[in-house]
């Protein structure tokens, strides 16, 4: 079912397409708005912290109970929120960056201590190497020469042991990587595949290799998670002699699988909760941690019975992923109130409007014409979007990196996304476009032509729009998601402002989502089209290069449906994306940047928030626009202190509130795939 609203009526938002879609996710900054998540600005406003102690149990509320713990089992956040208590990194990634966890430091090319090598290697024929054109591997058929090959050494810390009292081994970690790589076991294996090998040098101290031709610029963050190769399973035999397939199914390894983070599995109620004890073994025992004595994690289906259990104490964190948006304005009562404290997390995902330059189907190429594209930005008041559509708990996005990202081309708002409607009514009348029949939607007074560059050597093409066509667009989103159905609104308001009439049309996902040439996004047969993708560490750059248009060449498997075609644009994502030092890559990033600014392909609105609360007497959490789970440093987490010297007060302290302004610190995200 395709569902058409006129300009007057109502705007869709995007669905969630899952795994099997390929495009929009949606990018992650970590700002913390109306509520911060971090304890420096609570010091700094709200005076000093109540005193802490060790010991109590936290509950935690989620929505999604786990089928599995095995590592390689699944991929659902609500078995991360429990794993991030059994495993320890080895890496984690905050704040659109990677910081090392269980392992000494990240190796560097630039060091320069050994941690790293760059070897220049020939491939002889029959040999499997990087094509650098593709990114595939391939076999030699001849002699290559002068290929790079990347060498990466990691160095575990002093300490680490499993609950049982065994020492965690480099050993552990390679036998993780092998499992990983298996061709039974349910995980990517783009990694896999370009890697020469991965070994143990010593007992703590891993090398990874990649094949020659792979200049991966994460070369630094290809360590795996250690897995108790020796636990034994249901079956008798220990988890190194098990087949792969084998420990899927196996519920001693899916559900009680050996912990060497701050906490072990003592209990799972299947429907009820998972509970978890203090791992007397957790190689930071020493700085005290974990504070707490266990973690309780509890399943609640509906997103107001968990806040209502988090208000009522029953629960004394509830989860973004089971909380949601939508439970802002009680959330903001709640925290008034005194009873909750709020944390709101700007990104990954983030909202965005992309035009079509180039139609294949016939109709009227507006996107083609760069001053409209700009007209259509300086109308939109994404401030207001953010208020109306986030309860103000977003972040206006300028680009497809938020300003915080290491890789940001500018800390201050660009002045091409400000928001200006008689600038942009101004590019409207000297392009060409006037309302002279004064019915409120402009006009094209002449024929209009202009010009787009269809390829990488940068050939240009003409697009005309006829004298006398309305300036009237039709804006295509997912059916069934109130949030885009309100931005929609918001925009087709924004646009009849500035003399533009919006049509829009609510698209069932898999229908939006369709490859080409079927597909309207995909397709390249829309006018704008409202969805999410997902940014970073490594900035999505690639979405917009001239070879990721969708076509009959590529069999319409690209990603950018705009049709924006900048080789400049190209040549220094490119080398962006194979650029091993930081500081090169950077100013190419921001090189990239600039450009997709001045060609304006897609109008950034905003990164979704994720909101999540607490008890105002838990201290230590931390949420990050990077990290998928706020578990990630439970370690840390502790209860205040009340005047009985307990940790577990009777009287709830009322949370001060924030200011709006933004903060800097968050983190975690993976691939680029449309959200819905």
């Amino acid at each position: 079912m395709v569902c058409r609203l006129a300009a007057v009526t109502l705007l869709l938002i995007l669905v969630a397409v899952g795994p099997g879609m390929r495009r929009p996710l949606e990018p992650v900054t970590a700002q913390a708005l109306r509520y911060t998540a971090h304890l420096p600005l609570l010091l700094a406003i709200a005076g000093p912290v109540p005193p802490a102690r060790a010991g109590g149990t936290v509950v935690i509320g989620q929505s999604q109970e786990p089928d599995t713990l095995y590592l390689y089992g699944g991929t659902s956040l609500g078995a991360t929120h429990v794993q991030n208590a059994l495993y320890d990194g080895p890496i984690d990634s905050r704040g659109y960056d990677w910081q090392p966890v269980i392992v000494r430091k990240l190796p560097r090319l630039e060091d320069s201590d050994g941690s790293a090598e760059l070897a220049t290697v020939d491939v002889e024929p029959g040999e499997a190497y990087v094509d650098s054109e593709s990114g595939e591997v391939v076999t030699a058929t001849e002699r290559i020469a002068g290929l790079p090959q990347i060498t990466a050494r990691f160095r575990l810390v002093p300490g680490l042991a499993w609950e049982d009292g065994q020492p965690v081994t480099a050993d552990d970690s390679v036998f993780s990587q092998r499992l990983n790589c298996h061709e039974d076991t349910p995980t990517s294996k783009f990694l896999c595949e370009r890697t020469a090998d991965y070994a143990a040098l010593d007992a703590s101290t891993l090398q990874w290799r990649g094949l020659p031709g792979f200049a991966d610029p994460t070369y630094f963050t290809h360590v795996y998670t250690p897995l108790p190769r020796h636990q034994v399973g249901d079956r008798g035999r220990r988890m190194d002699q098990t087949a792969p397939v084998r420990i899927l199914d196996d519920e001693t390894f899916t559900h009680h699988p050996l912990s060497y983070g701050p906490f072990r599995i003592v209990g799972w109620q299947p429907g009820e909760g998972i509970t978890l004890a203090r791992n007397a073994y957790y190689w930071r025992v020493a700085e005290g941690l974990p504070y707490l004595d266990a973690v309780t994690h509890r399943f609640y289906a509906d997103a107001g019975a968990l806040r209502e259990a988090l208000e009522s104490g029953e629960v004394d964190v509830a989860t973004a992923e089971g909380l949601g948006i939508e439970q802002a304005d009680a959330l903001d009562r709640a925290a008034r109130a005194g009873t909750i404290l709020p944390y709101a997390i700007a990104g990954p995902l983030w909202e965005h409007i992309d035009f079509n330059l180039d139609p294949v189907d016939g109709r009227q190429p507006f996107g083609a014409c760069r001053d409209l594209r700009h007209a259509i930005a300086l109308g939109t008041d994404r401030r207001q979007l953010v208020a109306q559509v986030q309860h103000g708990w977003g972040e206006i996005l300028d680009g497809y990196v938020p300003r915080r990202h290491w890789a940001s081309a500018s800390e201050d708002a660009s002045a091409a996304y400000t928001y200006a409607p008689q600038r942009a009514r101004d590019l409207l009348e000297a392009l060409g476009f006037a309302d002279r029949d004064g019915d409120g939607v402009r006009e094209a007074i002449r024929d209009i032509e202009c010009p787009i560059v269809v390829d990488a050597t940068g050939t240009t093409r003409e697009r005309r729009i006829a004298r006398d066509t309305e300036l009237r667009l039709t804006l295509d989103t997912t059916i069934g998601n109130p949030m885009r159905e309100q931005i929609a609104l918001e925009f087709q308001a924004d646009m009849a402002e500035i003399g533009i009439t919006v049509d829009i049309e609510l698209i069932p996902a898999n229908r939006l989502f369709e490859d080409g040439p079927d597909g309207p996004l995909f397709g390249r047969q829309f006018d704008l089209g409202l969805f999410a993708w997902s940014t970073a560490a490594i900035p999505p750059a690639d979405l917009y290069r001239c070879s990721a248009i969708p076509s009959d060449d590529d069999g319409w498997s690209g990603a950018n449906e705009t049709g924006w075609c900048d080789p400049a644009f190209d040549k220094a994502a490119a080398r962006a994306a194979t650029t091993l030092e930081r500081a090169t890559a950077r100013a190419l990033y921001q090189d990239a940047q600039r450009r997709f600014e001045a060609g304006m392909p897609s109008l950034p609105l905003f990164l979704r928030a994720r909101v999540m609360a607490a008890s105002p007497r838990l201290q230590g959490i931390r949420p990050d626009a990077t990290v998928s789970s706020e578990t990630w440093n439970i370690e840390e987490w502790r209860f205040e202190v009340d005047s009985e010297g307990s940790s577990h007060p009777a009287e709830r302290r009322r949370p001060k509130r924030i200011g709006r302004a933004g903060d800097p610190r968050r983190n975690r995200a993976p691939a680029w795939a449309p959200d819905g």
